[in-house]
């Protein structure tokens, strides 16, 4: 019996220094607990058995904890398998860990959770808005965890159904539940981010940035907090602030093509606002630095992030004086179709100003039949800058070409 209590108690202590290297790791957290409850098993000593059913609670309590954002990702349309594997190893070692404790009802609400996640999904899949409320609402004291992820699934649901209004609402009752029950799970889901794009997208975009600022304050090194600051200042048309917000998410997120794009996109923007050349110059280049890394970043493979990213190097291509490169560019952007008919038009303006009209006015013929098929309060860049409305692009090609048909005949 000696012999075994030992084997058990140097496997409490192997697990508790993993967890000295990884202190959030819910199968860790859940091997501690299994650990202590298997030692209390075999202590004869009623005090120290005691003490050790004490710890391994602790540690079950903790691994519920680490397990929720992990729980929360495998929730998601496009969940990495390693998050599958380790909710459910997480959950299989909770499960046993509770069994050698006789704690009969904690075990059967470990098993009810991996029923939970499949009501969850399914509501989810159906967009089932009612259905998600009813399963938050089910959830009463002492079971705030199951409540948390059903309400975050309602809000996300929300959200994609177009419901901002009453998405920014649930995030804000499931951050309030959270202050009051497990403060932590606020920054493990990143939810004032999540809060604040809600209330962005729902037309608040002052409400949305004093949200996402609390993310920031609350992790520094969220970048999921820093990027939603920046969205928030840009709705604002505050685009120095935007630009400093995503220059930090850069470097905690270097390789995101399209934050790429939005950075050169604010520096585009600050240089339309300059009016010394230097500095219009500067913000320019800048500019036209981002598009490029954010087209290499998407690929060619990358479809309308790399269109509409090779169009905005051109365009500012043009701006800056470089001729050929912005050809270059607004060229591949006229051959994509998302971006077929801005492409179109700045190359067509661009190949007339250099003396092509022949193939000038073919790409303005071609913009104009595609303009036809669109209302004219469209933007041609819908989504990828908002600067070209439909009706804009059809008269500039009229305009060019009426001005160069008045030319020939008056030749």
């Amino acid at each position: 019996m000696l012999g075994d209590l030992g084997r058990r108690r140097a496997a409490s202590e192997c697990f508790e220094a993993a967890l000295t290297i990884e202190p959030d790791n819910p199968v860790y957290c859940a091997s501690v607990a299994g650990a202590y409850a298997a030692e209390a098993a075999v202590e004869r000593d009623e005090d120290l058995r005691a003490a050790l059913r004490a710890k391994a609670g602790l540690r079950a309590k903790a691994a519920l904890h680490a397990l929720a954002p992990v729980y929360r990702r495998t929730l998601e349309l496009h969940h990495p398998p390693a998050a599958v594997r380790l909710r459910d190893t997480t959950l299989d070692t909770l499960g046993r860990a509770y069994g050698r404790l006789g704690d009969g009802l904690e075990q059967e609400r470990i098993e009810a959770l991996q029923a939970l996640h499949t009501k969850i999904e399914d509501a989810m899949a159906r967009r089932d808005t009612p259905a998600l409320r009813r399963l938050s609402a089910s959830f009463g004291d002492g079971r705030e965890w199951e409540r948390e992820q059903a309400h975050i699934a309602l809000a996300r649901t929300l959200g994609w159904r177009g419901k901002w209004t009453a998405a920014a609402r649930e995030y804000g009752a499931v951050i309030d539940m959270l202050s009051a029950h497990r403060p932590q799970g606020i920054a493990q889901h990143s939810l004032h981010a999540k809060h604040a794009r809600a209330l962005r997208n729902a037309g608040r975009p002052q409400d949305a940035l004093a949200e996402a600022t609390r993310g920031q304050l609350q992790d520094p090194l969220s970048a999921t907090a820093r990027r939603e600051v920046g969205k928030a200042h840009f709705a604002l048309l505050q685009f120095e602030e935007a630009l400093e917000a995503w220059q930090h998410t850069l470097w905690l997120t270097p390789n995101d093509p399209v934050l790429h794009w939005k950075v050169g996109f604010c520096h585009w923007s600050v240089a339309q606002e300059r009016r010394e050349e230097e500095r219009r110059r500067e913000a320019l280049e800048a500019a036209a630095e981002r598009f490029q890394h954010a087209a290499a970043l998407f690929g060619a493979g990358g479809g309308k992030g790399w269109a509409w990213s090779r169009l905005w190097a051109g365009r500012v291509m043009t701006e800056l004086g470089d001729q050929d490169e912005a050809v270059r560019h607004l060229r591949t952007a006229a051959g994509c179709k998302p971006s077929k008919l801005a492409g179109s038009l700045l190359l067509g303006e661009l190949l007339c100003e250099r003396g092509d009209v022949d193939a000038a006015f073919a790409l303005f013929a071609t913009a104009q039949a595609l303009a036809a098929r669109l209302p004219e309060s469209a933007n041609a860049d819908a989504d990828w800058g908002e600067t070209l409305p439909v009706g804009e692009v059809a008269s500039r090609a009229h305009v060019l070409q009426a001005a160069d048909a008045a030319e020939r005949r008056a030749a």
